[in-house]
C-alpha cells in the first residue's frame, strides 16, 4: 500500500491543482494540528456546555 500511495503521490497533479491528495489525508493532518493546537469551537459552544458540565460535575477546558 506504501507503494501505491507514494506512486500517486509521485505523480503531477491535475491541471488547476496544487498538489495530489490521498483519501484520508486532509484528516489526518487536521487531527495532527488539534492534538498540537488544540481543537478550536465556535463562541457558542462552551456556554451552551456549561448547564450540562455544571450538572454532571465536569470542569470545562479553560481557553487557549
Amino acid at each position: 500500500m506504501d507503494w501505491v500511495a507514494q506512486a500517486c503521490l509521485d505523480n503531477p497533479p491535475r491541471p488547476g491543482f496544487d498538489r495530489v491528495r490521498l483519501p484520508g489525508q486532509n484528516g489526518l493532518a487536521r487531527r495532527e494540528r488539534q492534538l498540537r493546537e488544540g481543537v478550536a469551537l465556535e463562541p457558542a459552544i462552551l456556554p451552551a456546555l456549561a448547564p450540562w458540565a455544571e450538572k454532571f460535575g465536569v470542569a470545562l477546558p479553560a481557553a487557549l
